[in-house]
């Protein structure tokens, strides 16, 4: 349930400790409890699904195999604006993984570059940097998105930055603990960090 919390790093931590333990049981008890978490996503379920597409990115991110099929579904529900900015988190840590997972999907990542909400076009844009950084830097040129500031969590804190910065953080940091936020709102002091 923490994978709904209010808080985002107490969701987010959620996810990333839900990833590995869930990679570790077995393939089978993998793919049922990828089975529970996109019926979470369902409408129809009538459950709380924020939190749920970050999960089956770090379940993914560690077993892509199991998550394969599951990628072409959890897309399915992109057209939700609350879930969109976890399915772009999800698609990014599969994609670095397995870009082989994810090179299908790549127009539909592209396309939500030129998304107008910080929490769209930056976890697009943090997508594909974990996915191919060369590729990443070409498409951000392309779509003019390099100066748009997006607020990250990263090594720790919350701060603003600019998407061309992104590409220049350490590859570890950016792979695993970080994620841009849902809290667009936050204006940076002078500083330029978010507390």
């Amino acid at each position: 349930m923490l994978l709904n919390d209010p808080d985002e790093i107490i969701a987010q931590r959620a996810s990333w400790s839900l990833g590995p333990v869930v990679a570790d049981s077995g393939p089978d008890k993998i793919e049922n409890f990828l089975r529970r978490l996109m019926w979470r996503v369902n409408p129809e379920s009538g459950d709380n699904p924020l939190g749920v597409p970050e999960a089956i990115g770090e379940i993914g991110a560690r077993a892509f195999e199991q998550v394969r099929p599951f990628v072409p579904v959890l897309l399915q529900y992109s057209d939700d604006e609350q879930l969109l900015p976890g399915i772009l988190q999800a698609i990014g840590r599969i994609g670095h993984s397995s870009p082989a997972t994810i090179e299908p999907h790549m127009d539909f990542l592209i396309s939500t570059l030129t998304d107008e909400r910080p929490s769209i076009f930056g976890n697009a844009a943090l997508a594909m940097l974990r996915i191919d950084r060369r590729r990443a830097e070409e498409v951000l040129a392309k779509v003019e998105a390099r100066d748009r500031t997006a607020r990250i969590y990263y090594n720790g804190a919350y701060q603003m930055i600019r998407l061309r910065e992104i590409a220049q953080l350490e590859d570890d940091r950016l792979n695993e603990f970080c994620f841009i936020s849902r809290e667009t709102e936050a204006t940076p002091p002078p500083g330029g960090t978010v507390p």
